[in-house]
């Protein structure tokens, strides 16, 4: 429920009406200023995650980027591989960590190689 609450705090994102930009919903222009950590759930314990999205913050960005599998199956830091409810509490705790950090998660699912083999 937790994390619900954290995504629920940032605004809603919509293309503009002139389809040129980002608006929140309350018509602001949206900057996307991201960093890239696509291997984060792969390679980041709870504490790194904690670390790096806070030093996002501190250092502006609204968005970090992040793919959710490199292979089939992906193995997190823990170990725990992507078919278990284990690896994916460890991805809900990045969306939540993000959003408390004021920051959005443009979530890449896969890379392509393993969906071409």
């Amino acid at each position: 429920m937790k994390l619900l609450f954290s995504i629920l705090a940032l605004a809603w994102l919509t293309v503009s009406p002139g389809r040129h930009y980002l608006q929140t919903e309350d018509g602001k222009p949206f900057f996307w200023m991201g960093n890239s950590a696509w291997l984060m759930p792969e390679k980041l314990t709870r504490e790194d995650v904690d670390l790096f999205l806070d030093s996002c913050r501190d250092n502006g960005y609204n968005v970090v980027q992040v793919q959710v599998c490199n292979e089939v199956p992906s193995v997190n830091a823990y170990g725990q591989k992507s078919g278990t409810e284990a690896y994916w509490s460890l991805v809900d705790y990045i969306v939540g960590k993000a959003a408390d950090n004021g920051i959005y998660v443009a979530m890449d699912c896969i890379w392509g190689r393993p969906v071409l083999k």
